[in-house]
């Protein structure tokens, strides 16, 4: 199932009657953005086998479908783990809109620039960022906190 092989899957269960959903297959699935098959999971086996889901991705559509169509929530957990470690300005967008509350941010591990830009824009009171090059590295993130505290 990891392979996404959907079309086989669908022959198998329609003409041999092989079941093939597991909470394994459907967090695979749904780790590794395979939309398709999240989709028939959910149409084939109901709604109910997403009650205990989490999202764990950070793909703009796999996000919306969870989020909207199976009911799984952004919870505050997942908006502080899509701000470190996601690459997709659009589902950090889209998760912070739906996002239940106030989570913070820890921007000082933050991989995206882009991310760190919009969150100190929408969020000015939480950071002033600067970034900064040594000759000898890669780019580093310098956060400013409101307390005076400065990390890098």
């Amino acid at each position: 199932m990891n392979n996404g092989y959907l079309d086989v899957m669908k022959w198998l269960y329609e003409h041999c009657g092989v079941n093939f959903f597991s909470s394994k297959a459907l967090d695979n699935a749904i780790s590794n953005n395979q939309l398709d098959i999240v989709k028939w999971i959910y149409q084939t086996f109901g709604k109910q086998y997403f009650e205990y889901r989490r999202i764990t991705t950070d793909d703009y559509d796999m996000i919306v479908f969870l989020h909207e169509t199976c009911e799984i929530p952004v919870t505050d957990l997942y908006v502080k783990y899509i701000v470190v470690n996601g690459n997709n300005l659009e589902s950090v967008k889209y998760v912070l809109e739906k996002s239940t509350g106030d989570c913070g941010f820890d921007l000082q591990n933050c991989k995206n620039s882009q991310i760190v830009d919009y969150i100190c824009e929408k969020y000015p009171s939480s950071c002033e960022v600067e970034w900064y090059r040594p000759h000898w590295a890669g780019d580093y993130l310098r956060i400013k906190y409101p307390n005076g505290i400065t990390t890098t």
